[in-house]
């Protein structure tokens, strides 16, 4: 009876994380294969003209996707940097208690260098940010430091 609980247990961890993105809209779908991706983070108006950037456009969309959690919980296991961050600000967004274990296992992954969309190599412990007109290099933690205390809380 012991080991039925456990192997049960253990089936609903692999299917919790066997996320299939085919339960999303179009829309969704093309949001989630973006933020998947997505080599900055910028939350708030950026460039010039204070435009909404791919990520934030994508996380919101996502956001709103009945499967959301699974999507930025996928996301926050494979994506790059930027894709982890975004999907953890989408996690707190959405108030899923699995936050915190989503964040323990975003700063186990193994460091990765990434190219920042100006063509220079990032330190793996390092994202590329974007505030306003000013583009940035800065450190992960930092940046979900942020995220943790509340700093992008309300942006959707």
């Amino acid at each position: 009876m012991i080991l039925g609980v456990f192997l049960l247990a253990g089936q609903a961890v692999a299917q919790e994380k066997a996320f299939d993105p085919s339960v999303l809209s179009v829309g969704g779908k093309k949001a989630y294969e973006r933020l998947l991706t997505i080599n900055f983070f910028a939350i708030g108006g950026i460039g010039y003209g204070g435009a909404t950037s791919e990520g934030e456009a994508s996380l919101r969309a996502l956001v709103g996707e009945k499967e959301a959690v699974g999507a930025l919980k996928r996301i926050a296991d494979e994506g790059i940097p930027a894709a982890g961050l975004y999907a953890l600000l989408g996690l707190k967004t959405v108030k899923c208690d699995c936050l915190d274990t989503e964040v323990r296992g975003f700063r186990a992954r193994p460091a990765e260098e990434i190219t920042a969309p100006n063509g220079k190599v990032i330190p793996s412990d390092h994202v590329s940010t974007m505030t306003g007109c000013f583009s940035m290099i800065e450190g992960k933690e930092e940046v979900l430091k942020r995220i943790l205390n509340g700093f992008y809380d309300g942006w959707e």
